[in-house]
């Protein structure tokens, strides 16, 4: 992905688009923690994907308040695939 990227935040009927401009861009939760835990930014992901660097201390949550997606709406959504 190249260029800046914009992040939509919701609290409450609040919504607020941050422009991103960055280096690194990825789509895998995984290596963007790695990158966050490696102090190479920031990322924003579902709580699950950092709960256990979280509760280590080696990432901290930042705006606590906002979501990143409208949960009344929809929220966000998640697949399961099996064979």
């Amino acid at each position: 992905m190249r260029g800046p990227v914009d992040w939509g935040f919701f609290q409450g009927a609040k919504h607020e688009e941050v422009r991103v401009h960055g280096v690194v861009h990825t789509t895998s939760p995984e290596l963007a923690v790695q990158l966050a835990t490696a102090g190479v930014g920031i990322l924003r992901t579902s709580e699950w994907t950092v709960r256990d660097e979280l509760r280590r201390g080696r990432l901290v949550g930042v705006m606590p308040t906002w979501r990143c997606h409208r949960v009344p709406k929809g929220g966000v959504p998640v697949y399961v695939m099996y064979t």
